[in-house]
């Protein structure tokens, strides 16, 4: 079993993000203590599955925990064993990556730092509300490597208003000359109620049209092949060996508990979440309660998360696989639906029994994954 814990805390709110964070950084003692509970109050949820295979800890801005915090988490952690060979992510911002917070916190089993630069364009950064500069970030990456850390990941953003493919291939030229094992690249999102939306509400921005957007995905593509990425998932590029081991639990169905406010936890078909509230959790956890909500996934839920998340990947989504986890109906249902994107050319049927998006089936993967749908 994986273990992911959110930590709710960021310095300023990003001006594209939807995530559940808040800027008031004097509960995170609270939240500390809060975490290592919860961790021992939901023993019974993972006793016949430690230790946990990996563990990533994602926010919010994990790096805004102080190294005695962080080291506080990591001991609670300790107590029901973290697997040899583990894969431990800290996601951290580029400024919090000081010399000072890297010595704090070297000694902790922390082993890949994911970071998000988003670009390498300062006035990107400040249209985007990003505390850092295109210096701070590469500084970072910098320091990191100085002090051993080998894997490391930064995520960038594309797709920004009035970016041309051109500058997106700067940002990609920039993030390839610091020699980082692991890139997420996203196409920015519009999601309610950030700032972001009500700037494109009011006519303030315009989206970039379709047509930049899939020729800045094609050089991405491009770029990170010629460079010997792997495409390994549709927003995430590795060379070889450094996939994140994590995050591909979250794209092949493998079970995971999430401490945190708005953490959620999935085991045998089940889903649970935990308050988007801070106060409700601390007051939850100190009570001695958990509270969550739950959901039992029906069968055509189960197989269209399969779906959804298998496609993704450059694995694709067995036949075989479908035939033994949800009966020859479904098995049926799936040859049916992809016969119009193989003959097309979106997708390929291999002779292992593998269905994969094409290149050009990426494009629009979207709709493949609905209409493949039970």
């Amino acid at each position: 079993m994986n273990l992911y814990i959110h930590v709710p805390f960021c310095v300023t709110r990003c001006a594209y993000c939807d995530f559940f964070s808040q800027t008031n950084l004097s509960l995170a003692e609270a939240y500390t203590d809060a975490v290592c509970h919860e961790l021992e109050l939901r023993y019974e949820e993972y006793a016949h599955d430690l230790p946990f295979a990996h563990v990533y800890l994602g926010g919010g801005t994990p790096s805004q925990l102080t190294p005695n915090q962080l080291t506080r988490i990591f001991q609670a952690i300790g107590r029901y064993g973290i697997a040899t060979g583990a894969e431990v992510t800290l996601e951290m911002n580029p400024d919090d990556v000081t010399d000072e917070y890297l010595c704090g916190i070297r000694p902790l089993p922390i082993n890949r730092i994911s970071m998000g630069v988003q670009s390498f364009c300062d006035a990107d950064l400040t249209f985007l509300n990003r505390r850092h500069t295109a210096q701070v970030a590469r500084d970072a990456v910098a320091r990191l490597h100085k002090c051993g850390y080998t894997e490391i990941s930064i995520d960038l953003i594309y797709g920004l208003p009035g970016q041309s493919v051109e500058a997106w291939s700067d940002n990609l030229t920039e993030a390839l000359r610091l020699e980082v094992p692991h890139l997420s690249a996203y196409h920015l999102i519009y999601e309610e109620g950030t700032p972001l939306t009500r700037h494109l509400e009011r006519g303030e921005i315009r989206e970039v049209n379709e047509e930049v957007s899939v020729q800045m995905f094609e050089r991405l593509i491009d770029r990170m092949a010629a460079a010997g990425y792997q495409h390994y998932e549709i927003s995430n590029f590795a060379l070889p060996g450094h996939e994140a081991r994590l995050n591909s639990g979250y794209w092949s169905g493998v079970p995971y508990i999430g401490l945190g406010p708005a953490a959620h936890s999935y085991r045998t078909l089940v889903r649970s979440y935990n308050p988007a509230h801070l106060g409700r959790y601390l007051k939850a956890i100190t009570d001695n309660k958990i509270i969550q909500e739950k959901e039992t996934l029906t069968k055509v839920e189960q197989y269209n998360e399969y779906i959804m998340t298998r496609l993704r990947t450059r694995n694709g989504v067995s036949i075989h696989e479908v035939g033994l986890l949800f009966g020859s109906s479904y098995r049926q249902h799936l040859l049916t639906a992809i016969q119009p994107y193989l003959t097309s050319g979106h997708l390929y049927h291999d002779s292992d029994g593998q269905i994969r998006l094409t290149r050009s089936g990426i494009f629009i993967s979207d709709g493949i994954i609905s209409q493949l749908f039970g």
